[in-house]
């Protein structure tokens, strides 16, 4: 693979998060056997066939994630569960993401779904050089790969437009009554598209280049609760270094080092509400 700037600059190993009963050295093992069985059984119709190189870019508590480029240079976004993690829990939120983007365009939709019985992965499309927005020193911001991998903290407008559409996309996600839970607003979930910082900063822009790349769980609520524990839950800083450190009665916004405004949480629902009216108007 070229040596164009995707992500993180390290190799996987660092970001390999296992539980006490597992060795890190062995998971790696473990992680690239996953990979060669892949390239071996591969039924991805778009590779199948042909040869393909993975390159890890960054990592999440649930995955670790990698690009894909292919020999005829088309990209694609692979998620190896964490070791830490269940069998099955990369495939809930496979699911999850399969069955919210048919009906959230912001939602990404996953294309293929792997496991060789004792790990597994998904296939994604690739947004090219993406941002993730995140949270670090108090502020919120994103991660910029290019021309090296930093992070670059949103001014005071952006701040506030970007928690508005985080929090307008979560609200308008909410189906069925069904809500998405466990998110890492500052860690990654969400992220905007290359061509965000092209355009003048405004809630359209916005919106048209963001998009939600992770959904664990979804859990049963009504629309109003959902509301509540948004307003209840965003203002606070929920971040922990281990689970048993986890505050439990935090259910949406975990592991989170910024807090939102009540403002913006307000505007993002109202926002939020607005789509959500939209969406099924349309329907």
């Amino acid at each position: 693979m070229s040596i164009e700037n995707l992500g993180i600059q390290e190799n996987d190993y660092r970001f390999i998060q296992v539980n006490e009963d597992q060795d890190k050295e062995n998971e790696a093992i473990f992680i690239n056997n996953l990979i060669c069985d892949f390239k071996r059984d591969n039924n991805f119709k778009p590779l199948k066939g042909k040869d393909f190189k993975v390159k890890f870019i960054n990592y999440g508590d649930t995955e670790l994630v990698y690009v894909i480029k292919s020999e005829d240079g088309k990209y694609y976004t692979m998620l190896i569960g964490q070791p830490k993690n269940e069998l099955g829990t990369v495939k809930e939120e496979y699911d999850n993401l399969t069955k919210l983007s048919k009906t959230n365009d912001f939602v990404m939709d996953p294309e293929y779904y792997y496991t060789n019985g004792e790990k597994e992965l998904f296939i994604t499309p690739y947004i090219y050089q993406a941002r993730c927005i995140a949270g670090k020193n108090s502020k919120y911001g994103m991660y910029v790969p290019e021309p090296d991998y930093r992070f670059v903290p949103f001014t005071e407008d952006e701040e506030y437009m970007i928690n508005k559409c985080m929090v307008a996309n979560l609200v308008r996600a909410h189906e069925n009554n069904k809500g998405i839970i466990e998110t890492r607003l500052g860690g990654g979930d969400f992220i905007l598209k290359k061509e965000y910082s092209a355009f003048p900063q405004t809630t359209e822009t916005v919106l048209k280049n963001m998009k939600l790349t992770s959904v664990r769980r979804l859990m049963d609520i009504d629309l109003k609760d959902y509301l509540k524990l948004l307003r209840k839950e965003l203002t606070k800083i929920t971040y922990y270094n281990n689970l048993q450190s986890r505050d439990d009665s935090i259910i949406i916004n975990q592991k989170n080092r910024v807090s939102m405004s009540s403002d913006s949480i307000e505007d993002g629902i109202s926002l939020g509400l607005e789509l959500k009216n939209n969406k099924q108007n349309k329907i």
